[in-house]
């Protein structure tokens, strides 16, 4: 079986979107993200329809920003996160923008850790915690 998580890293004007989600009685924020069974399609197909069937968001994909595959006995696990360009639509109302500097004061979910050390490692050297990113030869 296959498992893939999906997220987007969308940005609009220096800020980044985000979804609050209450997990064991505490709040936490984690980028917009899309979770699939056994897909045939590639990734960037899965998010972009995804993100429109869960949120209404409509996006193009740019570059894969990090991704890790796990095995788990004859299980796989998937991890990527895209750098997305939104098109113009109505977000819905429990996402939220916030800056740059507060993507270390806000408490992220467990999964969402890597990415957010990799965004906010500003010489865009491997990130604390980083066995595998994904695209690297781009963004240098």
């Amino acid at each position: 079986m296959l498992v893939e998580f999906l997220g987007a890293v969308i940005t609009q004007n220096g800020r980044y979107l985000v979804e609050p989600i209450e997990n064991n009685e505490k709040m936490y924020v984690r980028f917009p993200r899309i979770e699939t069974v056994n897909a045939i399609a590639e990734k960037e197909e899965i998010l972009e329809y995804g993100l429109k069937m869960k949120y209404g968001i409509e996006i193009m994909v740019n570059d894969c920003i990090y991704q890790e595959d796990f095995t788990d006995k004859s299980d796989v696990v998937s991890y990527a996160y895209f750098s997305v360009y939104m098109h113009g639509c109505k977000l819905p109302s429990q996402m939220l923008w916030i800056e740059k500097e507060d993507l270390s004061r806000v408490n992220f979910v467990i999964e969402d850790s890597i990415i957010t050390d990799i965004i906010l490692n500003s010489d865009k050297k491997e990130a604390f915690n980083v066995q595998d990113i994904s695209c690297v030869e781009k963004r240098r």
